[in-house]
């Protein structure tokens, strides 16, 4: 089991949401090169992915479960023999921001998991998690620069934002992420 811990400047519901747009993945995450989704729902994901890190192509296609706290991440089917994670998402004590906690289960099979050492998969994982972090505030901060400048009254609040994209349609609602299917 691999455990990593470490801050990033984005706030935990932004987090949570950037984890769940997973089509998106590739934009910032470290060596993903492509996402398929396969379903997604609410809460929930289950995707396609390719990743290249340490200059081995890795497919698998993945079950993401999001939690308000918890996103939990398992291998249906792929290159590795197991590959498990769990990301903890919490407020720190003092501050903004997100304090994250990863426990990584990852085995690696084959003639690959013959020559792959502990200590060389823990100096791979900080790196990918340290790297992971950084893309989790550089992609917030281009959602960012990207949202439309809308004005509210100064006694309201935004409540309800509605996006049309590719995928279908992107509705927020009081923070929350919903997209339905395009309509046909």
């Amino acid at each position: 089991m691999i455990r990593k811990f470490g801050q990033v400047e984005t706030e935990k519901a932004q987090v949570r949401r950037i984890f769940e747009d997973v089509s998106q993945w590739p934009s910032w995450m470290p060596g993903v090169r492509s996402v398929r989704v396969l379903r997604h729902g609410q809460d929930a994901a289950s995707i396609a992915l390719s990743q290249r890190l340490d200059g081995h192509t890795i497919e698998a296609e993945l079950d993401c479960r999001f939690g308000t706290d918890t996103i939990r991440i398992h291998q249906r089917r792929g290159d590795l023999r197991k590959w498990d994670a769990v990301w903890q998402l919490r407020e720190p004590p003092e501050g903004t921001g997100t304090t994250l906690g990863l426990a990584l289960e990852i085995e690696v099979g084959g003639i690959m998991g013959w020559l792959a050492s502990q200590q060389r998969l823990d100096r791979l994982a900080e790196r990918v998690f340290r790297d992971t972090l950084a893309g989790i505030d550089t992609h917030a901060r281009t959602l960012a620069e990207e949202q439309p400048e809308v004005e509210t009254e100064a006694a309201g609040e935004l409540l309800l934002r509605v996006y049309q994209t590719p995928e279908g349609l992107e509705m927020w609602i009081g923070g929350r992420l919903l997209k339905l299917p395009p309509c046909s």
